[in-house]
């Protein structure tokens, strides 16, 4: 992901989860239309992930800070990943 890239919006529905290995992420929400971003996830981080198991849509604003590094599993692959380990949803 590019700096100042909006990565995903409040109530989008997440289909990866993304593994950060360089780069930092804003974390914030949306009021009155401007944006106001409140916590910033390190390097190393993993997001989307329980929006991405559970199917829920995101309720926060996610947008990088600088250039992001990393790898991403879309969801199905994940959830081909569960059936054959059981042991990974427990």
């Amino acid at each position: 992901y590019r700096d100042g890239e909006l990565l995903y919006n409040e109530l989008d529905e997440i289909i990866e989860i993304t593994f950060s290995m360089k780069g930092t992420v804003y974390v914030g929400y949306e009021i009155n239309k401007t944006k106001k971003m409140k916590v910033i996830l390190p390097p190393g981080v993993i997001f989307g992930a329980f929006n991405c198991c559970f199917f829920k849509k995101t309720i926060f604003v996610y947008k990088c800070r600088n250039l992001i590094t990393g790898v991403a599993m879309r969801r199905k692959n994940w959830i081909a990943l569960e059936e054959e380990f059981p042991e990974l949803s427990l």
